[in-house]
């Protein structure tokens, strides 16, 4: 997936908007305030960070390489996902439903 496609899947969930304190380096994705996601700027392989349960946190750490702690967001809170190939789209795109669901629980 490149970092546009990310995106527009991020930006689709309802009151999901680029966040004010994006850097050069990475975009923010907020719902409300609450950071649900983070994308790479131009980096290859694409690196999002997402939002997630931490036993689901631990489980995708110990199965895929690819998924690690996060640099500078809570490593409870949040996983990083490089993108090269060993998750499926299909899979990406379901962590980022959970990140959003993740984030809008915080809220209610």
């Amino acid at each position: 997936m490149t970092e546009d496609e990310l995106k527009n899947i991020i930006t689709s969930y309802d009151s999901v908007e680029r966040d004010a304190r994006s850097t050069d380096e990475w975009t923010l994705y907020s719902l409300r305030g609450e950071v649900m996601a983070a994308l790479s700027r131009g980096k290859t392989p694409v690196r999002l960070v997402l939002r997630c349960d931490k036993n689901l946190a631990r489980e995708l750490k110990t199965e895929y390489e690819s998924v690690v702690n996060p640099i500078s967001l809570s490593k409870n809170n949040f996983i990083q996902i490089l993108l090269v190939g060993q998750l499926k789209d299909n899979e990406v795109k379901d962590l980022i439903r959970h990140a959003y669901e993740m984030t809008r629980g915080i809220m209610e």
